[in-house]
């Protein structure tokens, strides 16, 4: 597999992996939504609450945000540039993960690590140019594997996709309506909870 395909692969299946999240809590929120009797929604602006409505105008709100054809475009250019960004982590590790194996090569496996320079110093002049590049080819795709393995489990163990630059537009565009409908400032995170005790937030 060549470098490129390897970190598109990485990027894709990260991406693909916070889509199943949001479809995952999408229907874990409706399961609850129907086992609870809740109807009215707190709206809160940097965790001070603003006001509230209906549970079922702000789902009404969703709905028509997801009607919008340009938001999908403006979704499918976020995901592409979290994509990018996903790329550029894996390959920016690919160095870090080098030095964190070097040093505790030369900590725990002093002697190993002289026998393989020595090994080195004699293989090394033997082979030819185009080996040699294969050859760091091959490390390189698996420290880029390794790398992605790596972001995976971070990415399952803290979930907030923000941090890759994520951003959920339907859910955008339905906290600019609700700042207008409240007349709340125009900076700041808006989250709808629809049920104080679990402290859940409404997700696009």
């Amino acid at each position: 597999m060549e470098l490129w395909e390897v970190a598109l692969s990485g990027a894709a299946l990260l991406v693909g992996l916070k889509s199943l999240r949001v479809w995952l809590d999408n229907r874990a929120l409706n399961a609850e939504l129907q086992r609870r009797e809740t109807n009215v929604a707190t709206v809160y602006l940097n965790g001070i609450g603003i006001g509230s409505l209906p549970i079922s105008q702000h789902r009404a709100m969703l709905a028509e945000a997801r009607r919008d054809p340009r938001l999908y475009l403006h979704q499918a250019g976020n995901l592409l540039y979290m994509a990018g960004i996903l790329i550029g982590k894996g390959i920016g590790n690919v160095p870090k993960l080098w030095a964190m194996v070097l040093v505790a090569c030369l900590i725990f496996a002093p002697t190993e690590m002289a026998d393989l320079v020595q090994l080195s110093q004699t293989q090394l002049p033997q082979l030819s140019g185009e080996q040699v590049v294969t050859g760091l080819q091959s490390l390189l795709s698996t420290s880029l594997i390794i790398s992605y393995l790596v972001l995976m489990l971070e990415f399952v163990m803290f979930p907030q996709a923000t941090r890759y630059g994520y951003r959920d537009v339907f859910n955008d565009a339905v906290s600019f309506a609700l700042r207008k409908e409240f007349e709340a400032p125009a900076h700041g995170e808006v989250e709808v909870r629809y049920w104080e005790a679990a402290a859940q937030d409404a997700q696009a």
